[in-house]
């Protein structure tokens, strides 16, 4: 059967059997193709720090977010202690790194325990949270 345009009704279904097919590919492929694009959800998190020597601060950061973070700059603040810090290190999703962080203002004394602000900056954004660290 042939209709007016010349397209037969097998030509019709094929069309539209290839447009379900790829519509679905697309569906199941989504997700991995985020992943492989590095294009996912972005987070970190400072779980853990703690002191290394006199002005040192050892960070632990977790990627727990969907894309690949590079790490470009991390600083910490309190009311008399600053530090800064440029790694340049990359952390993979779901992994973990430890960081070093210089202590340019003040020192953590032994015994005493500080809230501090971690700022990271990365090549996907900035997270900002606050870490209370013993001495």
């Amino acid at each position: 059967m042939i209709n007016k345009k010349g397209i037969s009704t097998g030509g019709i279904l094929s069309l539209l059997t290839l447009a379900l097919m790829m519509g679905l590919s697309i569906w199941i492929l989504s997700p991995a193709l985020t992943r492989i694009t590095s294009g996912g959800r972005a987070h970190l998190t400072a779980s853990s720090a703690y002191v290394v020597g006199e002005v040192t601060l050892r960070i632990t950061l977790i990627n727990d977010g969907d894309t690949r973070l590079r790490l470009l700059s991390i600083t910490v603040k309190d009311t008399n202690i600053e530090g800064s810090s440029s790694p340049g290190v990359s952390i993979e999703p779901g992994t973990s790194k430890e960081v070093d962080v210089g202590l340019s203002k003040g020192r953590i004394s032994p015994g005493t325990t500080v809230t501090l602000t971690i700022t990271v900056k990365t090549d996907k954004g900035t997270f900002t949270q606050q870490l209370t660290v013993k001495g």
